[in-house]
């Protein structure tokens, strides 16, 4: 994700759709790998940054939904709820 994007509202909600339905994609699947692990982490991460910038309920509920799903599979979430709580509370 490009973080020069984060300046335009347009291009900030496509990217979060675009998010978001990737990652109902990733649910749909049967079988997951390190890739797969990585790039939720990488978009958790991205929608993190977008939070800071400006709180939504919308944007809170898909990253928390988000977490929850890595944190079932044993993925390495604890850094990104760190970030996301960090986030929450700033």
């Amino acid at each position: 994700m490009n973080l020069n994007l984060l300046d335009n509202t347009v291009e900030r909600k496509e990217v979060i759709k675009k998010i978001s339905e990737e990652f109902e994609k990733l649910k749909k699947r049967k079988h997951y790998g390190v890739i797969s692990e990585q790039r939720l982490i990488r978009d958790i991460t991205g929608l993190t940054a977008l939070y800071r910038l400006k709180k939504a309920k919308r944007l809170e509920d898909l990253i928390e939904n988000m977490i929850l799903f890595g944190e079932r599979k044993d993925w390495a979430m604890q850094g990104c709820r760190e970030a996301f709580e960090y986030a929450k509370e700033s």
